[in-house]
This record gives C-alpha cells, structure tokens and sequence, in this order.
C-alpha cells in the first residue's frame, strides 16, 4: 500500500511540477490542491540575494545595538548616551533614516520624552563640541554615505533677536545671507556637515522636518 501511495505521490508531483513550469499550478484543485502548493514551493526558486545589500544591513544590526544601548543609557539621570559637557548630557536622535526627522514640535516632544530638551547652543565652545559629537555619532554620515544632516535647537528667532527661552541667546553663528527675516521662518536649526564650509545654523518654518538634537541635565556622579 505504501509503494501505490509513493508512487501517487510522485506522479502528482511531477505533474504539479510540469504544471507549475507551464504556468498552470494547481489546475485541478479538487484533486491534488495542497500536494501542489507543497510541490509547488519546491519548485520555486528562491529569490536572488542581492550580495550589496549584505553589508548594508549588518551596519544596521549593529546600529540597532548601539542605539538600543544608548537608549538605555538616556533612560538614567546619571548616565549619558551621548556627549558630556557641564552636567548636561547631549545626544542625536539619529537612526540613520527619514524616521527620525520631526518637526520643530514633535522634535522637541521626542527629546521630552528622554527628559531632555531641543539644544541650546549658547557658546562657541559648546558648538564646536556638538559639532565633534554629531560628526562622529551621526549616522547618516558613518553608514548611509551623506554629507551633512541637518538638526533641530531650541533656538527661536523673534524681531532679529535670536532667543534660548526667556533669555536672549549670547551665540549664533548664522548661514550666508541669513536670516530671511520672514515671520514663520522662525526656528533655528544647525547644519552638522562633514565639509567645514558648510557648518553653520539657520532659521527655517516649524513644519520643517530635521533630526532632534537634545540635552539633558545629569547628576555628577561621585567618584
């Protein structure tokens, strides 16, 4: 009885599979449906890999890691995932796609919800440093082959004065031939570049969508 069902079942086989390479699977479903779809998996090629696609997204495991650690790290009010500077923690919210680009709102909602807040940038030292940070952790530039990404600050731009808060901002390193001086464009974002000639902060319409640059407070930790 065994051999009347192999041999059964090898000639739906092949049928299904002479079926399958004339373009007609299944053509009597009633007789043979399920060892036909069965057969007819065997029978499909496997899709092509795309080998250039491989090392693209074994750098996007080990950015998932990365930023899963970061993560936690922001979770902490002593512990930092980005940058250190003056009890403040500073850090990109930068997944290396679109996703992550907000606008001037929910940007500042995204870093609300790490306890932090948009950056303010009130010093040429501190620029210079968030500039160093974001050059070497943004990763857009490290894996995606971008020259430059552009962020969100707390900055905002009110009458020609530019303000962090309630205070007026003591820096601003303005791009050429800015600001436009146009009632909506006004937030300012900084532009992270890999050329030097291009770093330089501007003022853009809240609807814009750029990547989150926070800052949080720390507690020093006691050594």
């Amino acid at each position: 009885m065994n051999s009347w069902y192999f041999a059964a079942l090898l000639y739906l086989s092949v049928y299904c599979c002479v079926a399958k390479s004339a373009k007609d699977p299944c053509k009597d479903p009633q007789r043979c449906y399920w060892t036909c779809k069965w057969v007819e998996s065997l029978c499909t090629p496997a899709p092509e890999c795309n080998n250039s696609e491989v090392p693209r997204l074994e750098r996007r495991v080990r950015l998932l890691t990365t930023a899963l650690e970061k993560w936690k790290a922001l979770s902490s009010d002593t512990e930092c995932g980005g940058m250190r500077h003056n009890n403040n923690c500073y850090f990109l919210l930068d997944d290396g796609g679109v996703r992550s680009m907000l606008p001037y709102d929910e940007a500042q909602l995204a870093c609300n919800d790490k306890g932090a807040k948009l950056v303010e940038i009130d010093s040429a030292e501190l620029y210079g440093r968030l500039y160093t940070y974001a050059e070497n952790n943004a990763r857009d530039f490290l894996y995606e082959g971008r020259e430059f990404i552009i962020a969100w600050t707390g900055a905002y731009y009110v009458n020609s004065t530019v303000f962090l808060g309630e205070r007026e901002s003591p820096f601003v390193r303005w791009a050429r031939y800015h600001p436009f001086n146009i009632p909506n464009r006004n937030r300012l974002a900084v532009v992270v570049a890999l050329d030097s000639n291009q770093r330089h902060m501007f003022d853009a319409t809240p609807n814009t969508k750029f990547y989150p640059f926070c800052q949080k407070h720390v507690k020093k930790i006691n050594t």
